[in-house]
């Protein structure tokens, strides 16, 4: 590949030093647009998960998904739990070592993965992990206890996560198409696998790839029943309080922020689409 694009963002935990790899290198800021990638063979993402999140959703919002170059993900985020999908490991050297035998002329395998698509309003946004309730509030904690530091920040967030689950008693009202759910903490997503590795959903009749899970406001025994919920047991499920299923979209109301891979963002409209995008490319290493 003679013509990839290394975009890093300079924000990003571990992005450290210099540029990692000999190809074409820009740091990701305002002036990132469509045409930045335009004709590229490759475009490599040095960053964690808001970082590609942010490069997706530019793309995605003005170009069409066939026409993009395939993506490659360095994991230098805090959570790198986007990159599980695509990558062999989530090790930061292991992914360089693979991309410079890609780019000497190597083989490599592409994997085609569609994308959480949220309407909100006028505006558009894509990435992979959509999130409402404990979720929230855990992204809101961590950004104010956020070192930098990997381990310190890997520490922080098991933390905010135990913390938001003390308190199961608080539920944000969700209003679907036809009914109103309480919920403790609601995850829509394409990926297969979330963080530390965790797979909370069933895919019910049909099989989609937007899976959902919603844990209900006082769901009973939460803190008994995490590990069947963190390995998608379908008996939890089917009992009171748990629910998961594939959707092709949701629509839904709810008062307060969202979050998408680990981004929070503002709701002023108070309702979003939430679907799926035409499948990307993603080049495996």
């Amino acid at each position: 590949m003679n013509n990839a694009l290394l975009i890093r963002n300079p924000r990003a935990a571990r992005v450290r030093g210099s540029t990692p790899l000999a190809v074409e290198t820009i740091e990701l800021n305002e002036s990132f647009s469509v045409d930045t990638c335009a004709g590229r063979d490759l475009v490599i993402v040095e960053g964690g998960d808001g970082t590609l999140q942010r490069i997706l959703t530019t793309l995605l919002a003005f170009g069409s998904s066939d026409a993009l170059p395939p993506l490659a993900v360095l994991p230098a985020g805090t959570t790198n739990m986007n990159c599980a999908e695509f990558n062999r490991s989530r090790d930061y050297d292991n992914a360089v070592a693979s991309l410079r035998q890609i780019l000497a002329g190597g083989a490599f395998d592409i994997r085609h993965k569609s994308v959480v698509r949220v309407d909100e309003g006028a505006r558009t946004l894509f990435g992979f992990c959509f999130c409402l309730g404990a979720v929230v509030d855990a992204v809101r904690q961590f950004a104010s206890a956020r070192t930098r530091r990997p381990l310190f920040d890997s520490l922080a967030i098991a933390g905010v996560f135990a913390k938001a689950l003390l308190r199961t008693h608080t539920a944000l009202r969700i209003h679907l198409e036809a009914e109103a759910i309480d919920t403790f903490a609601m995850v829509a997503t394409t990926l297969d696998r979330l963080l530390y590795g965790m797979t909370p959903f069933q895919p019910g009749r049909r099989a989609t790839g937007l899976h959902t899970t919603w844990i209900e406001g006082n769901a009973p025994g939460l803190w008994r029943k995490l590990p069947s919920f963190f390995r998608g047991d379908p008996a939890l499920f089917a009992t009171d309080g748990f629910r998961s299923f594939d959707v092709e979209r949701l629509q839904l109301r709810f008062d307060g922020p969202f979050v998408i891979d680990g981004e929070m963002f503002a709701n002023p409209e108070g309702g979003v689409c939430v679907s799926m995008s035409p499948p990307v490319r993603f080049i495996v290493i």
